[in-house]
């Protein structure tokens, strides 16, 4: 009898979770999606299916296209394979439980001057190319700032535009962490140009920028003269930039 049961029992719940799945998207995804995120469009089921346009802050995506892992429901998540376009794009997976969210196995792209424009309020005297990747990414939301962050971002084709010419680095890679709630970005580099140790911290409102600079004999006399200008060289060569504003509302 007890056996009866249990068969009837995992029977139900098997046959609640296909009705569940199988919804029309447009019914469920506010269960799922937090409150913070705005969505528009849904089509398809919870199974399989797509929303024209994703808002978080300030962030859009557009053609998100999930499929979920139906499986993993019996253990009180719900974890989703994601593709998007729009300001990013690429591809993630997302999990979602009654405590939080988070997003992982994030392996996207962004143009570096469309980066640039989307974080900073005033227009900043420099022009960025190339695009930035991000690979391998985990990140999960606290109020405010991050919770847990890892991962790698790449800066591809790099090139600085100024008044004062071009300025073409080799690529640039760094760390992705999380400190204290806040973002932040660790890069260590050796190139023809300089080498460098910083890091980019970001807070709700501000950025922060820091840096140890070196740079080579092949590096810009245009851009060494201003570096010279405005910052002192320390005995082992190394010049020690610092920079921070705000972050676009």
């Amino acid at each position: 009898m007890k056996k009866q049961f249990g068969i009837g029992g995992i029977a139900v719940v098997v046959y609640l979770l296909t009705l569940l799945i199988h919804t029309p998207s447009s019914r469920l995804v506010h269960w799922f999606v937090p409150e913070s995120v705005r969505i528009s469009g849904p089509q398809g089921s919870l199974m399989q299916g797509q929303m024209a346009q994703l808002q978080w802050q300030n962030w859009h995506l557009e053609q998100v296209h999930w499929r979920l892992h139906p499986w993993a429901l019996l253990s009180g998540r719900a974890v989703f394979d994601l593709s998007f376009h729009g300001d990013l794009s690429g591809q993630a997976q997302g999990v979602l439980t009654p405590w939080g969210w988070q997003i992982r196995q994030v392996n996207t792209q962004i143009a570096a001057a469309a980066l640039l424009s989307h974080l900073f309020r005033d227009e900043p005297p420099v022009q960025l190319s190339g695009i930035i990747q991000l690979q391998n990414v985990q990140f999960q939301p606290s109020e405010p700032g991050c919770r847990k962050l890892t991962g790698q971002i790449r800066w591809q084709d790099p090139q600085l535009q100024s008044a004062l010419g071009a300025l073409k680095p080799s690529p640039l890679q760094g760390q992705l962490t999380c400190d204290n709630a806040e973002p932040r970005f660790q890069l260590t580099h050796r190139g023809v140009l300089f080498s460098a140790d910083g890091n980019v911290r970001l807070s709700p409102d501000r950025w922060q920028w820091q840096m140890n600079f070196k740079p080579t004999a092949q590096f810009p006399q245009s851009y060494l003269a201003v570096v010279k200008q405005y910052f002192r060289v320390s005995k082992d060569g190394f010049y020690h930039l610092e920079r921070s504003g705000k972050l676009t509302p």
